[in-house]
C-alpha cells in the first residue's frame, strides 16, 4: 500500500536524532506498520504541547529501503505554537502516535522539464522528489533559497547529489532569487 490520504494511525519510535542545520533536527522514526512513502508525502503526529495532545504535520525527507524507517526534519521556531519546541525536546526511544504516510503533494512523471523550488525548511518536502527525478533521468532544476549556509538543511548532500542542477541563493551572502 502506498501513501494516500487515508489516515491509519500507528506507533512511531524515535531511533535516531541529529542536527542537520542550525536549529534543525532530523528524526528517524521506526513505524509499527510500515508502508511505502511516495515522494512528497508527510506524516501527522501527536505531540504534547502544554500537556495537551496536539496534531502536527511533517514532510518525509526519506525512507529506508525496508520501509520501516521514516526521516523527518523539524526547524525549531521560537515564536511558534509550540510543536517544533516540543519536537526538539524529544529523545531517542520516545514513542509517538503517527499516521502512515499521507500524500497531498504528489510527484508526477512525464513532464519535459521540472523546476523544484524550496525555501528554508520547505526543502524537506522536495528532497526525495529531486532524488527520484535524478534517478529517473528527468530534466530538472532544483532551486534552494535559505537565510544562511548554516540554516541549509542537507545543503552539502544536495550539492553532491544534484551538482549543477542545484541553484542556491543565500540571503546573508547578498544573493536573492529574482
Amino acid at each position: 500500500m502506498a501513501a494516500t490520504n487515508s489516515e491509519v494511525w500507528q506507533q512511531g519510535e524515535i531511533v535516531a536524532i541529529r542536527d542537520v542545520a542550525e536549529g534543525i533536527k532530523e528524526f528517524v522514526i521506526r513505524q509499527s506498520m510500515p508502508v511505502k512513502a511516495a515522494a512528497g508525502s508527510h506524516i501527522d503526529l501527536m505531540i504534547a504541547i502544554d500537556g495537551e495532545p496536539t496534531r502536527r504535520s511533517y514532510s518525509i525527507v526519506s525512507q529506508s529501503a525496508d520501509l520501516s524507517l521514516l526521516t523527518i526534519s523539524v526547524f525549531q521556531v521560537r515564536n511558534s505554537r509550540g510543536g517544533s519546541i516540543a519536537m526538539h525536546a524529544l529523545g531517542v526511544g520516545d514513542v509517538l502516535d503517527i499516521t502512515q504516510p499521507l500524500q497531498n503533494f504528489p510527484l508526477r512523471f512525464g513532464a519535459k522539464h521540472y523546476v523544484l523550488l524550496a525555501g528554508g525548511i520547505g526543502v524537506t518536502a522536495i528532497v526525495e522528489m529531486a532524488r527520484q527525478l535524478r534517478e529517473y533521468g528527468a530534466n530538472y532544476d532544483f532551486v534552494y533559497v535559505a537565510r544562511s549556509k548554516k540554516a541549509m538543511a542537507y545543503g552539502d548532500a544536495l550539492r553532491t547529489l544534484h551538482g549543477d542542477r542545484l541553484q542556491v541563493f543565500i540571503d546573508d551572502e547578498g544573493q536573492s532569487l529574482e
